[in-house]
């Protein structure tokens, strides 16, 4: 007999890999793949500025509304605005959205045909109604923003429609009011926005009808929008086999923005915004100050200035330059770690007890 196969104990590794080691190392190199920063953590990271402007009191809240020209330089609905002193802290702070004041009904007496009489909180002059009464004509005008577009030419494309493109909004928009030269007309209007001025995907967001005929009390002129941020809009009043409108001008109402924090003695402050790849801020001042604290409380109140470009401002890497840099980070994180457990594999192979296979010298004749 003869061993066809024999592996001398020298040949064996010495000191095998363990389990425990190759977890060990693993978790390690997982640990040590870089992770992109979740916030931006300096003025430098934001492509503009402004200074809170106006003279406060220390430690007392502080209300600001930001004007359409900062909220237009932000990113996903105001996600990348920050606030910085002088010494480059970062301020927190909370932000509300101006709502549409609604009717709240004070009952007082009956009218002569039962129904309750109703005042609102707004001033208004007294109104029949029975149940709530939420018409968006009861509140003041000031409670909204507005955009003023100047239309000098009018655009039609090939199915004879007016289009209307006022470009970059990026706004909380409430509604859109036409002005007309028009004596008479009624037609369909259609809204859309898209994320970029070269993106043709658009998404409709609101349809309506303008209208004024001999019928008409007044002008209906209006059309609603729901509640969204848009960034850039997209207009498009069909015309059918009519002359096209002279539009004079479109009246784009969005919903003001406040911001709330706690100046400190002896500080200045600025707003920084444009940085694509922060998230949304979580500070506590949302419980500090809750909304309806907001709306019922007065605040010492400052402005802000004028917005220009950061001059400090250091563009980070795009967003796909980004993508394709942690997509291989993690291709080659993937590929260590198989590396990684095919050597621990082999090792555990070698270390199997081998069994020498004896065999007969001759092979067996009849």
């Amino acid at each position: 007999m003869r061993l066809l196969f024999h592996r001398p104990e020298a040949a064996r590794p010495a000191n095998p890999i363990k389990p425990g080691a190759f977890f060990v190392t693993a978790f390690i190199i997982v640990l040590a793949v870089p992770v992109s920063p979740a916030n931006a953590e300096n003025p430098q990271d934001f492509r503009y500025e402004a200074p809170i402007e106006g003279k406060f009191q220390p430690n007392l809240p502080a209300k600001v509304r930001l004007p359409a020209s900062l909220i237009a330089g932000t990113s996903n609905a105001l996600a990348d605005l920050r606030v910085f002193d002088d010494n480059g802290s970062e301020v927190p702070y909370v932000l509300y959205g101006k709502d549409v004041p609604r009717r709240k009904k004070n009952r007082t007496d009956c009218a002569a045909d039962g129904r309750e009489r109703e005042k609102d909180d707004l001033g208004n002059k007294e109104v029949s109604g029975i149940g709530n009464l939420t018409d968006a004509t009861a509140s003041s005008p000031q409670a909204y923003g507005h955009l003023i577009l100047a239309t000098t030419a009018v655009e039609v494309d090939s199915e004879g429609a007016t289009l209307i493109d006022p470009g970059l909004v990026n706004l909380p928009l409430v509604s859109l009011t036409f002005g007309i030269k028009n004596l008479y007309y009624c037609r369909m209007v259609e809204v859309s926005d898209s994320d970029s001025p070269s993106d043709r995907r658009y998404r409709k967001v609101a349809e309506g009808r303008i209208l004024n005929s001999p019928e008409t009390a007044s002008p209906e002129t209006t059309i609603a929008l729901p509640p969204r941020w848009s960034r850039y809009l997209h207009i498009r009043i069909l015309n059918e086999d009519n002359p096209p409108l002279e539009i004079e001008k479109v009246d784009i109402a969005w919903v003001p923005q406040y911001l709330y924090f706690f100046p400190q003695e002896g500080r200045s402050y600025r707003c920084y915004c444009g940085s694509e790849y922060v998230r949304g801020p979580r500070y506590e001042t949302g419980k500090i100050i809750p909304p309806e604290c907001a709306r019922r409380e007065r605040f010492q109140e400052l402005s802000v200035g004028p917005v220009r470009r950061n001059p400090d401002y250091r563009p980070g890497p795009t967003v796909s330059t980004k993508m394709r840099i942690e997509q291989g980070i993690l291709i080659a994180t993937v590929l260590v770690l198989i590396c990684a457990l095919g050597v621990w594999g082999f090792s555990l192979v070698r270390r199997l007890p081998v069994e020498p296979v004896e065999s007969d010298g001759d092979c067996d004749r009849d």
